[in-house]
This record gives structure tokens, C-alpha cells and sequence, in this order.
């Protein structure tokens, strides 16, 4: 729950939540420090959140199994593989528009501003009640993640050769009838 991952978004739009949803469901932040930002600190005093300070692969595995979905607003990110892991693991995605996480998610999530605190609680909300949507947007991430399964990037990568290799022959015939 560092700052670059945008707790602070989270907390506004938590906040914009209905008290029903609030106190039915708990935000769960991953982090790598001790001591979380304060937005956090307060979710977790009002208890809203809690926070798990650097989990395990297995943990990770076992919460995204269980979470009703994933929230990534993150501010700047390099590949961004936590929303694919959530999507791997059956929880539809909320994520950014920063860096390069529209494309790794793609359609399979829902893509906005990463400072739009009141678009965050409409998604959220709409995840939370809307049980066709969530089950549609997590079909949706099952078939995003199979993208980045090892056979389709390896069958692209030879479709590649293949194709360099084609173009090369052609032009190696061209060349034999033009010599001729």
C-alpha cells in the first residue's frame, strides 16, 4: 500500500460507498512497509481494511480466490502482473488508466482514471451487487489471462519466424528468376 499505488483513491471512494456495502465487505491492502500510508490507517481504525504486510504467493493465491475483486489505481506501474494474478485467480479487476496496465488488462477490467474516487465506488458498487456484471467481467478475465499463458507469446514469436522466414524464400526466388 505504498503512495505509487494510490491508497489514498481507495480510502475517498470507500467512503462514497453506501453504509450497507461498507460494513458488508472489507478492503484488503497488500503491502511491502510496516506502516501503511494514513488513508489506510484510517480504513483499517474504522474497520473497513486491513492490511496484510507482504504475503506470500500462497496467500496471494488464497485471498485472490476469495475476493469479490481486485482494485489496482496504481499511479505509475512497469508491467503490472497484480491484475492478471487476480484475474487468474477468478477476481474481475478495477485498474488504472496509467502506464501499461490498459494493456495488459485490455477489456478484461474496468479501466479508469486513476483519480476518480467516485468513479472507483461505482465500480466497486457495481461489482459488489451486480452479479451478471461480475460474472461477466470475471469470464472476461479468465480469457485475458490466457493471452499471457507461455503457448500463445511462444506461437506468436514462431508465427514471427515463420513469417521472416517466408518472406526471405520469396525473396530468395525472386532473386533466382531475376539472376536468370
Amino acid at each position: 500500500a505504498d503512495a505509487l499505488k494510490n491508497p489514498a483513491v481507495i480510502a475517498r471512494a470507500w467512503r462514497r460507498l453506501p453504509e450497507a456495502v461498507r460494513s458488508s465487505y472489507q478492503m484488503l491492502f497488500f503491502s511491502r512497509v510496516e506502516q501503511p500510508p494514513a488513508p489506510v490507517q484510517e480504513m483499517v481504525r474504522d474497520g473497513y481494511a486491513q492490511v496484510l504486510i507482504r504475503p506470500g504467493n500462497e496467500d496471494l493465491v488464497a485471498l485472490y480466490n476469495q475476493a469479490r475483486g481486485f482494485v489496482f489505481p496504481s499511479l505509475y506501474e512497469g508491467l503490472g502482473l497484480p491484475p492478471l494474478e487476480a484475474m487468474k485467480c477468478g477476481a474481475p479487476v478495477i485498474a488504472s488508466n496509467r502506464g501499461s496496465v490498459p494493456e495488459v488488462v485490455g477489456d478484461a477490467a474496468i479501466v479508469l482514471d486513476a483519480q476518480d474516487d467516485a468513479a472507483l465506488a461505482q465500480a466497486i458498487q457495481r461489482l459488489i451487487e451486480d452479479e451478471g456484471f461480475h460474472a461477466a467481467m470475471q469470464a472476461r478475465g479468465f480469457a485475458r489471462v490466457e493471452e499471457f499463458s507461455w503457448p500463445k507469446p511462444a506461437d506468436r514469436v514462431l508465427d514471427v519466424y515463420r513469417s521472416v522466414l517466408a518472406q526471405a524464400a520469396i525473396g530468395r526466388q525472386a532473386d533466382t528468376r531475376v539472376s536468370l
